[in-house]
C-alpha cells in the first residue's frame, strides 16, 4: 500500500524507489532525498498547475516587490485595466509583471513602474494571480498536491536523483525498485532519465 503525502512518507518511498543507486547519495541529514523531493515538486508545478493570488502595495515610481516564496511565474494582474481609455487625461501605460533572481531573492518586476496618478486612480494594492510550486508538508493534509498524483511526483523524484548522477558522470547501470505497480528499471542514469520521462508522459 502507498504511503501518505508526509515528507517523510514520500522520502521514505523515493529513498527504497532508488535500488542500488541509493548507495550514490550520502549527504547528512538526508539532505540529497530532500532536494530530490523540492526539485519534484517544482516539475509537477508544471504539469499540475497551482494558481494562487498575492497583492503587492505599490509605491510611486518604484518598479521591484519581493516575490512570494512559492511563486514560479506570474500570471496576470487586472489593476487598471479597462479603466482609463489612452484618449482619456492621464492615461499612462500599465505595467507589465516579469520575475528575476535579486541578491535577497525572486523578485517581480513592474515596468514601466507605476505612477503616482495611477496609484490615486487605481489604488495602491496590485493583486495577481501566479504559478505557484507545490508544497511537501511534515502533515500529510497540507500538501499541495493530490494523491492521485503521488507516482508521477515520486517520478519526478526519481528523474531529479538520475539527472544528478548522470551530470556527475555516473555510466555504470543501475537498478531501480520503483513499488508503485510496475515492472523494475534498469540502465545508465541518463537512459534512466528517459526512460522515467516517458512515464510521467504516460501519466500526464
Amino acid at each position: 500500500m502507498p504511503g501518505t503525502l508526509s515528507f517523510s512518507d514520500l522520502q521514505a518511498d523515493h529513498k527504497a524507489a532508488l535500488g542500488s543507486a541509493d548507495s550514490k547519495f550520502k549527504s547528512a541529514n538526508n539532505a540529497d532525498y530532500e532536494r530530490h523531493l523540492n526539485n519534484a515538486a517544482l516539475a509537477l508545478s508544471r504539469i499540475r498547475r497551482r494558481t494562487l493570488v498575492d497583492t503587492l502595495t505599490l509605491v510611486a515610481g518604484k518598479s521591484d516587490y519581493p516575490a512570494p516564496n512559492d511563486l514560479v511565474s506570474p500570471k496576470v494582474s487586472s489593476w487598471g485595466q479597462g479603466k482609463l481609455q489612452p484618449w482619456e487625461p492621464g492615461y499612462c501605460k500599465l505595467p507589465r509583471m516579469t520575475m528575476f533572481e535579486g541578491e535577497s531573492g525572486l523578485m517581480i518586476n513592474l515596468n514601466p513602474a507605476p505612477t503616482g496618478s495611477q496609484i490615486s486612480m487605481f489604488g495602491s494594492g496590485y493583486t495577481y494571480f501566479y504559478l505557484a510550486a507545490h508544497h511537501i508538508d511534515a502533515d500529510p493534509t497540507k500538501t499541495t498536491f493530490k494523491a492521485a498524483d503521488r507516482d508521477v511526483f515520486l517520478l519526478f523524484a526519481l528523474i531529479a536523483a538520475m539527472t544528478e548522477l548522470a551530470a556527475m558522470g555516473v555510466t555504470e547501470p543501475l537498478q531501480l525498485h520503483r513499488g508503485m505497480g510496475s515492472m523494475p528499471a534498469s540502465g545508465t542514469p541518463q537512459a534512466l532519465v528517459e526512460l522515467l520521462s516517458k512515464q510521467v508522459d504516460l501519466r500526464r
